[in-house]
């Protein structure tokens, strides 16, 4: 009997650590919460503040990790080889731990895809390094704070094919 109760009480402290998590990843990107995900994920990381770039580190590495995991089997070669490359992209990205910094709307948590210094999101990075920074010059200079979910910008689509992503993907 002991043994079953340990056993539902760290199942429950899991769960709750589990959610805490998840919640503090929501609030460091949104689309979390439209994201399936195994669990056993969240058991691996701790985000003390979710301002800080450690935060946002933690996501990108979630975030790769996911996407490296998925099936990409109906894709073409050339799209499954751009984005195994760009994921290795993103890996730098986070790795840098250098994020822009949105000092326009700082009243509430909104995206930036270029800062003021010219540091790029990273979808805009990805583009950069792809190639097409000319497109995220562009998104930049019409839609800067957009999600990039909601971009209207002529290209992204094609662009997020050609790489292997879909729009949802880029979002996250």
């Amino acid at each position: 009997m002991k043994k079953v109760l340990l056993l539902l009480s760290v199942l429950l402290i899991s769960n709750f650590s589990n959610a805490d998590v998840l919640q503090k990843l929501k609030i460091v990107n949104q689309e979390w919460q439209h994201v399936q995900f195994a669990p056993a994920i969240l058991n691996e990381v701790k985000i003390d503040d979710v301002n800080s770039n450690q935060a946002i580190q933690t996501h990108l590495s979630l975030v790769i990790q996911t996407l490296q995991n998925r099936n990409v089997a109906h894709l073409n070669i050339r799209q499954q080889q751009n984005r195994s490359r760009l994921l290795e992209v993103l890996k730098v990205y986070a790795q840098q731990n250098t994020f822009p910094i949105n000092n326009n709307l700082i009243q509430r948590r909104n995206p930036i895809f270029i800062d003021e210094v010219g540091t790029h999101c990273a979808v805009g990075y990805l583009m950069q390094q792809s190639g097409h920074d000319e497109l995220a010059q562009l998104i930049n200079k019409n839609e800067r704070f957009t999600y990039v979910k909601d971009i209207k910008t002529f290209g992204v689509s094609e662009w997020a094919n050609e790489f292997g992503f879909t729009i949802q993907e880029l979002a996250w």
